[in-house]
């Protein structure tokens, strides 16, 4: 053994520790608390711009990606005109949709390392009642 590493009190640690999801799966309440926009991020459909959208979840902030884009058949199309209850059109300023109530389907997601992390599956609007 080295000498400089003799004393206990000089000593570094570094440990692994697992992640354990902070929430259960299933529905919850949530917020819009946060859009943010990455310009030029590397997708497995080559670079695009994608908005992330910061949900949160009594005293827990989940976040979702998705591409920067309002087509029809995009994630962020569904995430907004569910929000919105109506079609955002063409264009539309997603700041506008921090502090609106929805309902987001958590899951846990197992990765490589054997780690588990919550995500955000689905957004639907709050339900009557609810």
């Amino acid at each position: 053994m080295d000498d400089h590493l003799d004393s206990e009190s000089d000593a570094i640690w570094a440990e692994r520790k697992l992640y354990v999801p902070r929430i259960n799966e299933g529905w919850h309440k949530a917020i819009v608390k946060d859009v943010e926009q990455k310009v030029n991020q590397l997708t497995p459909w080559g670079y695009k711009d994608n908005a992330i959208l910061t949900f949160q979840v009594g005293d827990i902030s989940l976040k979702r990606w998705c591409t920067l884009s309002l087509s029809k058949r995009s994630t962020l199309y569904s995430i907004v005109s569910t929000i919105l209850g109506q079609d955002p059109g063409n264009r539309y300023n997603l700041k506008g949709l921090i502090g609106k109530a929805c309902e987001v389907f958590v899951s846990h997601q197992r990765s490589d390392t054997g780690d588990v992390y919550e995500r955000i599956k689905e957004v639907r609007a709050v339900r009557a009642g609810k």
